[in-house]
C-alpha cells in the first residue's frame, strides 16, 4: 500500500506543479497586457513627435494610430511614419495624411 500511496503523491505533485506554471503564465500575460502604454500616453509621445508639423494629427485607438492632415513631402511623410512606428505601445500606423503639393 506504501508504494501506491508514493506513486499517487508523486502524481499529485506533477499536476500541481503543471497547474501553477499555467497560472503563473496566465498571470504574465495579464500583468504584461495591463503593462502596456494607455491610448493617452501613445498619443502624448506620438504628438512630441510631430510638434513640428502643424499640419499634421494623430488619433490613436487601441494601440493603432492614425496620422491625418498634410505633409510638405513624401519624405517627411515615410520618415515620420517610420518614427511614430518606434513609439512604444504603437501597434500599427495608418498614414492617411496626404503631401502638399504646390500650386
Amino acid at each position: 500500500m506504501q508504494c501506491f500511496s508514493d506513486v499517487k503523491n508523486a502524481g499529485m505533485m506533477f499536476v500541481g506543479k503543471k497547474f501553477f506554471c499555467l497560472i503563473s503564465g496566465i498571470g504574465f500575460v495579464f500583468a504584461m497586457v495591463s503593462c502596456s502604454p494607455e491610448d493617452a500616453d501613445i498619443k502624448t509621445w506620438v504628438d512630441a513627435q510631430i510638434a513640428d508639423m502643424p499640419n499634421v494629427q494623430a488619433r490613436v485607438s487601441k494601440g493603432v494610430v492614425t496620422l491625418i492632415g498634410e505633409f510638405p513631402d513624401e519624405h517627411t511623410r515615410k520618415e515620420t511614419e517610420a518614427d511614430v512606428k518606434t513609439v512604444t505601445g504603437v501597434r500599427s500606423v495608418v498614414n492617411e495624411a496626404g503631401v502638399k503639393h504646390d500650386e
